[in-house]
């Protein structure tokens, strides 16, 4: 893997790997120091595609990214770059300077060279409803943008919104616009909007926020009833799109259709004007349209489910897709170019396991049913990322929900709502469904595995008195376990303390409904529930199960946290209340739904909440950090999913937007020191961020003295890393030098000596 960087904005990734037996060129990510955070965002479904200065740039929802012609680099642009956000719907090109890039909330983003600049005129207006950027034509030195509340016209010299047409329909009320352009001599501008296709007079004498003014085209005028979202021009004529009929151009007096027609079900996604061309994206197909009755068309290999497509000197195409980011067409080849990621935004659950992050990007709806999402699964290591789905491999399963390691037999399971267990020895899939296995239904849950080497599988039951759970043991034999109540019927999640008993987050129909503590060796099935003497829960909404190092279990529901401090105590007839730790003479986050809990390796909680990812102390009662969208490229603060590189200390953030991750300063760590490495080293005059220790005894000491044997810091590892922010005990930056750095593991029988130089 090579990486380049070519200006101080834009992280610049680069690499090469083949993918679908076809040329591709995708781009890996690198590791982050302490306290830095990286996007994990996927470059695989993008809608948007222009060239400004032989840069190729292309958007999804949350990705922005540009391949460079000049010396094949591909750069990724985000919300941490200084992006105004993430919920990205159109680009536009104005002329070979700028890029122009809308949002969902009306904010517009003008990205040129190394500087962004925010334009939120749109956005902070007194406008009511939505304000979502749909389309922009540029003509000369002034931007049409088509919005969700109609049409607002930019002067890009100033930077100011020159006039605004507002709710244009008969009765006044809301009327979104999906494109415009201007005719060639200037003279009309022509819009797609809800409510058809219109024209206007474009003079200055014109009031244009009067509907009278605008002529709706209809049969009447040779246009056919369809929906229309795709406007361009080709000289002096004027192109729309609609959909189940095809392309149709304007005379000058009634509509007619061109050379490219459709039938039921065909859609007509854009059409780009540019260099005196102009580009058609309909179904799976492009059209290089010359004139009303000639095109040449492309289809074929992966230009698949395509968005957008710009056309470029010696016949060359880039395309904007659904499937494959963005694709290169030239001399009858096509390559996929974009940077690694996973395959989707979607999440549903994080696991770090055999040394990977897992994602399972499946969902399941507020009524306990599929959501048929299509993403497989996804693997980060190695700061790389792997995707596994039905264009790589992996079977045509929905929701996957979640994933466990074999580490005896190396085989991998996930489970699939409504699709069976599939397993996955690295090289080959296998699926176990109702036909070929004990499951009762294929709808698939929960998975774990035990210190014993025994993978769990939750299985929904569909018949009262079926078995709910499953266990896989080291030999590959099956074995049945059958729920004493009904709620035991719908498993959701297992996880297995230190003691082997496995916690089950329970469901039905209806939602969430508590949790059981299960003992297959005592056939000791303990149901929690709000009842006292069932564990006093103060929610039957269990939304996420963590044990922490010290063996606590820690319970997270719609209304806050609750501890099980001594798990063992948990028997039959027997079952303490849970605990809940009061902060500021409440409940901790009485008040907040927890999606998540992940413990890292300092023992302190990582919470996930709607409102942000928190980091409290090892007992709850203090918050060291709270992340959200305002203060982090967090893409969400819905925070759905947290997991843990615990190698690197990197906590990925999954949320209603894709993948986040932050550098910690906590790894697990173990009795001993290992691979102790201090990170940098030397320590640059420019660096301001933390210097790191890894690969400590768990918890150790550390002090760090001058050559002299002078103290400047001393810390104490969480888990398996400490960190030194350069500064001694007066609150000074170290003087140039080299330094000593001694550690010793809390009861003394582990010692380590280091040095770190400090340049000036």
């Amino acid at each position: 893997m090579q990486r380049k960087s070519y200006n101080r904005l834009f992280s610049v990734l680069v690499g090469l790997v083949h993918v679908f037996m076809m040329p591709t060129l995708v781009f890996g990510q690198t590791s982050i120091g302490i306290g830095q955070w990286r996007t994990h965002y996927p470059y695989a479904s993008t809608h948007s595609v222009v060239e400004v200065n032989h840069k190729i740039y292309a958007a999804s929802q949350v990705a922005f990214y540009y391949y460079d012609e000049s010396d094949q680099s591909i750069h990724t642009i985000s919300k941490k770059d200084g992006l105004t956000g993430t919920d990205i719907t159109k680009l536009g090109a104005y002329k070979a300077k700028e890029v122009l890039v809308g949002y969902a909330d009306g904010n517009i983003d003008f990205v040129k060279d190394d500087q962004i600049d925010q334009f939120d005129d749109i956005q902070r207006s007194s406008l009511e409803g939505s304000k979502t950027i749909r389309h922009f034509w540029i003509e000369n030195d002034q931007a049409l943008v088509s919005t969700d509340y109609g049409l607002s016209v930019i002067n890009l010299i100033k930077k100011e919104v020159a006039d605004s047409y507002i709710n244009i329909s008969s009765d006044g009320t809301a009327n979104p616009f999906y494109g415009s352009v201007l005719s060639s001599d200037g003279d009309s501008i022509f819009v797609v909007s809800q409510k058809g296709v219109m024209s206007a007079k474009y003079s200055s004498g014109v009031n244009l926020k009067d509907y009278s003014n605008w002529k709706l085209y209809g049969v009447a005028n040779g246009l056919p009833t369809g929906v229309n979202r795709a406007i361009g021009r080709l000289g002096n004529t004027i192109y729309v799109g609609v959909n189940d009929q095809g392309l149709y151009y304007f005379n000058g007096t009634a509509w007619q259709a061109s050379s490219i027609t459709g039938t039921t079900g065909f859609e007509l996604r854009s059409i780009v004007s540019n260099k005196n061309n102009m580009m058609v994206c309909a179904d799976d197909k492009i059209f290089r349209v010359y004139n009303a009755t000639s095109n040449m068309l492309y289809a074929g290999g992966n230009i698949s489910n395509p968005n957008e497509a710009v056309w470029m000197p010696n016949d060359e195409i880039w395309v904007s897709t659904k499937t494959f980011g963005l694709v290169h067409y030239i001399a009858g080849e096509t390559y996929e170019t974009r940077p690694g990621g996973p395959y989707t935004t979607a999440v549903y659950r994080l696991k770090y396991l055999n040394n990977k992050v897992v994602v399972c990007p499946g969902g399941l709806g507020t009524a306990f049913g599929p959501l048929y999402i299509d993403g497989g699964f996804m693997f980060h290591s190695s700061d790389e990322w792997k995707n596994y789905n039905r264009f790589e491999t992996f079977p045509d399963n929905r929701d996957v929900l979640d994933a466990t390691y074999q580490t005896s037999r190396s085989k991998w399971y996930f489970s699939t709502f409504g699709y069976g267990l599939v397993e996955w020895d690295g090289q080959t899939f296998k699926v176990y469904n109702t036909g070929n296995s004990l499951l009762q239904s294929n709808q698939v849950t929960g998975l774990a595995t035990s210190s014993d080497g025994t993978t769990w599988v939750g299985n929904t039951s569909m018949n009262s008195g079926d078995p709910f759970l499953f266990a896989i043991n080291k030999s590959g034999t099956w074995k049945a376990y059958y729920p004493f109540q009904n709620t035991g019927r719908y498993p959701l999640e297992i996880i297995v303390d230190q003691n082997s008993k496995k916690w089950i987050r329970l469901a039905t129909a209806g939602g969430i409904r508590g949790l059981m503590v299960f003992d297959e060796t005592i056939n000791s099935q303990i149901y929690l529930t709000t009842s006292n003497g069932a564990g006093s829960l103060p929610s039957n909404n269990v939304n996420t199960v963590d044990e922490d190092k010290n063996g606590q279990i820690w319970i997270g529901m719609d209304t806050g946290i609750g501890i099980f401090a001594n798990p063992a105590q948990i028997k039959s007839g027997s079952v303490p209340n849970i605990y809940l730790p009061i902060v500021d003479g409440f409940p901790l986050f009485f008040d907040k739904k927890i999606n998540c809990i992940k413990t890292d390796g300092g023992n302190r909680k990582w919470v996930g909440t709607p409102d942000g990812a928190f980091l409290l102390s090892a007992d709850g009662l203090e918050t060291i950090h709270h992340f959200n969208t305002t203060n982090s490229p967090l893409t969400n603060d819905n925070i759905m999913a947290i997991t843990i590189d615990e190698k690197l200390g990197e906590v990925f953030f999954g949320t209603d937007n894709g993948i986040v991750s932050y550098r910690s300063d906590a790894t697990a760590g173990t009795s001993s020191h290992e691979d102790v490495k201090v990170f940098p080293d030397p320590v640059l005059a420019n660096f301001e961020g933390e210097v790191g220790i890894s690969g400590l005894a768990n918890n150790a000491r550390v002090k760090i003295t001058d050559t002299a044997g002078k103290l400047i810091f001393e810390t104490r590892a969480n888990g398996a890393t400490a960190t030194w922010n350069v500064k001694n005990y007066n609150g000074r930056r170290a003087a140039a030098g080299v330094y000593l750095i001694f550690s010793a593991s809390e009861d003394g029988a582990e010692k380590f000596v280091g040095k770190i130089a400090v340049l000036e």
